[in-house]
């Protein structure tokens, strides 16, 4: 993958990553700060933000029940990973 591309992805997996938080302060009823907070002290986040997961390509609501999984200290289902 060139450079040029990784910047690119990079760029959409920090833009997932926004999404995520949007849709975990509307779901919370939370200020997206408290929705970022709470996101960037999460495992997924670190995924969504490795571009070699894949994660980022998901759906961001799906992302968001997922760091509510593990919020909740939940095991994240293993579909989550597999669609």
């Amino acid at each position: 993958m060139g450079n040029n591309d990784k910047e690119k992805y990079e760029l959409v997996a920090k833009m997932t990553a926004k999404l995520v938080a949007e849709e975990l302060a509307d779901k919370n009823l939370w200020t997206l700060n408290e929705a970022i907070s709470k996101l960037t002290k999460t495992s997924i986040y670190e995924r969504v933000l490795d571009i070699d997961t894949k994660l980022w390509m998901d759906n961001p609501r799906d992302i968001a029940e997922m760091v509510m999984c593990e919020l909740r200290g939940e095991k994240i289902p293993p579909s989550y990973f597999f669609k």
